[in-house]
């Protein structure tokens, strides 16, 4: 959040964090980002699929 308010964002891009390797089920990582970014006053992406040769169906949070 500091880094955030420090460097100025304008938005925001996630990938589905901690649900690979870190073998964490989306369900309870998903309520824990929009908890933390749902506040902010900018754009946050989230990119919950990967999809080869097809653009990014982001969601926001």
């Amino acid at each position: 959040m500091k880094i955030i308010a420090t460097e100025k964002f304008t938005s925001i891009a996630l990938p589905r964090i901690a649900t690979g390797v870190g073998d964490l089920d989306w369900d309870d990582v998903l309520p824990l980002i929009e908890n933390r970014l749902g506040g902010l006053a900018i754009p946050v992406y989230i990119y919950v699929a990967y999809i080869a040769g097809k653009a990014a169906d982001e969601s926001i949070v």
